[in-house]
Parts: C-alpha cells; structure tokens; sequence
C-alpha cells in the first residue's frame, strides 16, 4: 500500500522523536504534515535517504526536521530535473556569487 506524503511526514516526525528522545504533539507533526502535503512528489526512499544522510552527518542532537525536509525537498528537485536555488541556514539571506564575496571583502 502507498503511503500519502502526509503519512510519511508524520512517520518521519516519529521517527526523529523516538532518537531524539522528544515527543511531538499531535498539532506539531500536524503542522510538518502539512507543508509535506503540498509537494506530493517526495517519494519513500527520498525520505529515507535524507533521514540518513542527516543523522549519520549532523548525528541524533543536531538534525531537525526542517533540514531533513529541505534534504527530501532537494533529492526530488534532482530527480525531476528543477534545480532550485540553494539558500544559506537563514532562509532571508541569499548566496553572494563569490567574485561579489570578493569586492565585498576589498571594499570593507
């Protein structure tokens, strides 16, 4: 049986909570779920593979599920031929194309 995208977010809350040692609440993974939802297109092993690379790189403390959304987000963009943008850690700052990093630098 395929699982929604819906169900997978909430599995993939789960999942993190259990080796976090935290609990979400219902309205917490209701809310992740959510913005899974609206891309349909992330698939099981897509989420796997991001769960995977997250926990063994940032280990248990450090991953959130945001970065392991963002990950899924990233392999389904490669998988269907869209290449987004790759924002830093704060979603309000832009890469600086790095001949600009470099006038920066100078003129600073």
């Amino acid at each position: 049986m395929a699982k929604t995208a819906r169900s997978l977010a909430a599995t993939l809350l789960r999942y993190i909570a259990g080796h976090d040692g935290r609990e979400f609440t219902a309205d917490e993974i209701t809310a992740w779920a959510f913005q899974v939802s609206e891309n349909p297109t992330i698939t099981e092993a897509e989420w796997r593979n991001a769960i995977e690379r997250y926990y063994s790189v940032e280990g248990v403390r450090n991953a959130r599920p945001g970065d392991v959304l963002a990950a899924a987000k990233r392999l389904r963009d490669r998988r269907i031929g869209l290449n987004r943008v790759q924002l830093e850690s704060n979603p309000q700052h832009v890469p600086c194309p790095p001949e600009l990093r470099y006038q920066a630098r100078r003129a600073s």
